[in-house]
């Protein structure tokens, strides 16, 4: 993803739009990179079966 070199607006209301969209994006992946995470190293669901011996 290309970082944008636009400049920024001196509107502070502006501003913290801008904050406030970054912050949700943010959460919003690493939300998604704690679900990949967890499919990637979660815990597995081959485990042996005992074997009753009689």
């Amino acid at each position: 993803m290309p970082l944008r070199h636009n400049p920024l607006p001196q509107d502070a209301a502006r501003l913290t739009r801008i904050i406030l969209s970054l912050n949700e994006e943010n959460a919003d992946l690493k939300a998604r990179v704690a679900f990949l995470e967890g499919q990637l190293f979660g815990t597995k669901s081959e485990k042996m079966t005992t074997i009753d011996p009689t």
